[in-house]
């Protein structure tokens, strides 16, 4: 700053101006220059333009340094309200759409997940999946506009192979049929961390439809799944004041007639005790799902 100290400026004015222009220095990076340009002219006017001095009261005195602080004080709000203008905005680099559609934010823990979210690219709405069972072939079609969360954690599960060779493991008829967690030998298996409960998404547990099995807490579901062969109400979200009331999440439906025959004669079977739930649910003899295939994703 003392480089920019010129001949007829004041120290009082000249510590101001210091003050000033450091505080505003960081900002603007031209107003140092500014206020250079501001106290040449000054000095310049003052210089070729007063009249020869004369004695008076206003010659050196007070007033005539105040008047030269006001003067300079004025000049630079100028130059600050000239230079305030801010710089145009950088324009934002412009994203291209994520391919993975992201849920929409609601009321409560979760939110209201994927109620008008777009799919993602090459991906369609409603997968096909191909069960082929000790008992025959069964079509399942999927939601994935509704349950996106649940439909790409089974989808997972049954591209990896995890679903191969494994048993139903309850069956109660007319009511519901549930696999995906036992081995053909009864061993359970290891799974993938649980997936976030979709049963507000407005799908009911009616016969024929798909959902997810799970535990007391609301947002266990891992690999175990059920088809509903009845209506059964009792398993539709109601709310989240209590983890019952969350229900069960329904993700696809059977697809045809043959399918759901298949499976209402799977769950005829005898059946015997359940150990773990104490429960006549278990069947008495394997039945098996041999292979699934994902027909179209």
């Amino acid at each position: 700053m003392e480089g920019w100290r010129l001949k007829g400026c004041s120290r009082f004015q000249y510590s101001v101006i210091s003050e000033i222009a450091r505080e505003f220095e960081p900002k603007r990076g031209s107003f140092v220059e500014s206020i250079r340009c501001i106290l040449s002219l000054r000095h310049k006017m003052e210089t070729d333009m007063r009249p020869e001095p004369t004695p008076s009261f206003f010659h050196d005195g007070p007033i005539r340094s105040a008047f030269r602080l006001a003067f300079s004080m004025i000049l630079i709000g100028i130059v600050m309200a000239g230079c305030s203008e801010s710089p145009p905005p950088t324009p934002k680099s412009e994203t291209a759409p994520s391919s993975v559609a992201a849920t929409r934010k609601g009321p409560g823990t979760w939110g209201d997940l994927w109620k008008e979210t777009p799919m993602a690219a090459g991906k369609s709405e409603t997968p096909i999946v191909r069960l082929v069972t000790s008992e025959g072939v069964v079509t399942l079609e999927l939601n994935r506009r509704k349950a996106p969360l649940t439909v790409e954690n089974f989808l997972v599960y049954a591209k990896s192979g995890f679903y191969d060779g494994t048993r139903f493991h309850r069956a109660e008829r007319g009511l519901r049929l549930d696999a995906g967690r036992f081995d053909r030998d009864g061993k359970e298996l290891a799974v993938r961390a649980p997936v976030r409960c979709e049963s507000d998404n407005g799908l009911l547990n009616t016969r024929g439809t798909l959902a997810m099995a799970r535990r007391a807490e609301p947002h266990s579901a891992t690999s175990s799944f059920f088809v509903n062969l009845g209506e059964q109400p009792s398993l539709d979200y109601r709310g989240r004041t209590r983890p019952e009331d969350w229900g069960n999440c329904v993700f696809g439906r059977v697809k045809d007639a043959a399918s759901l025959a298949i499976l209402d004669q799977l769950a005829a079977v005898p059946v015997v005790q359940d150990p773990s739930t104490g429960r006549a649910t278990a069947p008495a003899q394997a039945l098996l799902i041999v292979s699934v295939e994902v027909v179209a994703e």
